[in-house]
């Protein structure tokens, strides 16, 4: 069973290394906290969780770096977890500055056996290849960690050890997965394995947006770690997985954005859309009320809901009892955009000039589409109770759905009344879609296919 833990991630000074490629947060300045800010934090953390067995103390560098962390703070830390009966400590260190400090390193491991409390120091080895730790701009290597793990264990310290799974540069995930856990499982008393992901503002993310790196679903996570679980022999239970800690949607920096007005290939596969739509696809799950997904066409205007279409077709669906279970997903050639993401940067600073479209245009538009519902359907398909669909039948995003859905086996509930439509527009009707009769009908289809999901 795992313990019940408390967890304080500060900011205090900044990381002696600061290069790594996937970190966001080492190469950032910060005031160093005095002893008596952090006491603070740890005690104000401590006291919002009874009956804690370990506490968590993460600062983005190095615990015994005194650039970040005051030299009497280890020991009122310890103090901390003693008064208030934890019995485990977790600090994160560079082996580096266990190394040069190991007269530190004991005197602290000394310390807490005197209070009743182990010390763990947690060591981001990533991986257990120096050519790929180099090129990931690792500030150490294998024979460091392994100096530093024989320190601490001597002395009564014990060693956790992060590795990192879908790093960049390597050729066979499962498989070196293997070889660093079997290096951890000689050099270390407890193996986290994190998934690797490139959060904005780190060359990971630039590797990302030049499609040299992408990420990982869960799923697609999970089956490298057994696989590499099966080849050392160990199980499940002798690792811990964390696959959503470090994730966020990838925000594109400020000084990076740019509008985005025009059609083709550029502006259908451009960088921003397709991390936004490896995010959308592969790592973010939709709110857990959201019970049935309905397919919407994008809108001019930006955000989304402040169109004429969208505020109709809103002001609609809220009269419905389920409305709040219903995900509305625009279709854009920026993508596949769930309704909570509308006012995201790339999604609010871009225009698809329809006007200027040629036949190999609308093809690219129509492939590239069709190949993003097919991945977002097939990843989600298990999630919806019933995919609704409320967009022009004669457009090409009407037939990119219906065609991807039909190749994934998916059902797609058609909401609009083709006859209907194709009599308003043969009318000369303008905003076909906002026609009162055709929302009526939209509404009574998702009643009549909500009543059958009761």
């Amino acid at each position: 069973m795992k313990k019940k833990e408390i967890v304080v991630i500060t900011t205090s000074g900044k990381c002696s290394w600061g290069r790594c490629i996937f970190c966001p947060f080492g190469w950032k300045e910060s005031r160093k906290k005095s002893c008596e800010e952090l006491e603070k934090e740890v005690r104000e953390k401590v006291e919002r969780v009874s009956d804690a067995e370990v506490l968590k103390f993460f600062n983005s560098g190095s615990f015994l770096d005194e650039n970040q962390i005051p030299k009497e703070f280890r020991t009122k830390m310890i103090d901390i977890a003693a008064e208030t009966g934890i019995r485990e400590v977790v600090v994160e260190v560079l082996p580096q500055h266990v190394v040069m400090k190991e007269k530190e390193v004991v005197e602290l491991l000394n310390y807490a056996k005197e209070k009743g409390v182990e010390v763990s120091f947690a060591i981001g080895l990533e991986v257990a290849d120096d050519k790929i730790m180099a090129k990931i701009n690792k500030p150490f290597r294998t024979k460091e960690f392994v100096e530093a793990s024989k320190i601490i264990r001597k002395f009564g310290g014990r060693v956790r050890a992060y590795i990192m799974v879908n790093l960049p540069f390597v050729e066979d995930q499962a498989g070196m997965l293997a070889k660093s856990l079997l290096f951890c499982k000689e050099h270390a008393d407890s193996i986290a394995i994190l998934n690797t992901y490139a959060r904005p503002n780190t060359e990971l993310f630039r590797l990302w947006l030049e499609g040299r790196w992408h990420p990982l679903s869960k799923k697609e996570f999970e089956e490298i770690v057994r696989k590499a679980l099966k080849q050392t022999g160990m199980k499940m239970e002798d690792v811990e997985l964390y696959y959503y800690d470090y994730v966020c949607p990838p925000r594109i920096p400020k000084k990076d954005r740019v509008f985005l007005k025009g059609v083709g290939k550029e502006y259908l596969v451009h960088p921003y859309f397709n991390v936004w739509h490896d995010y959308i696809v592969k790592v973010y799950q939709p709110p857990s009320i959201k019970k049935y997904a309905l397919f919407l066409p994008c809108a001019y205007r930006k955000p989304y809901s402040k169109s004429k279409t969208h505020r109709a077709i809103i002001s609609r669906l809220m009269r419905l009892k389920d409305y709040a279970k219903i995900h509305q997903i625009m279709i854009s050639n920026a993508g596949v955009i769930p309704r909570e993401f509308e006012n995201e940067y790339p999604f609010t600073s871009y225009d698809w000039e329809e006007w200027r479209e040629t036949e190999e245009i609308q093809k690219e538009y129509y492939e590239v589409t069709r190949e993003r519902l097919e991945n977002y359907l097939r990843e989600k398909k298990k999630r919806y109770k019933v995919f609704f669909a409320y967009l022009k039948p004669d457009s090409l995003s009407y037939k990119a759905l219906m065609d991807a859905a039909k190749n994934v086996g998916v059902r797609v509930v058609d909401c609009v009344d083709h006859k209907l439509y194709k009599k308003l527009k043969d009318e000369g009707r303008k905003d076909v879609l906002i026609h009162q009769d055709l929302l009526d009908e939209m509404v009574r289809i998702i009643e009549k296919e909500l009543k059958k999901h009761e």
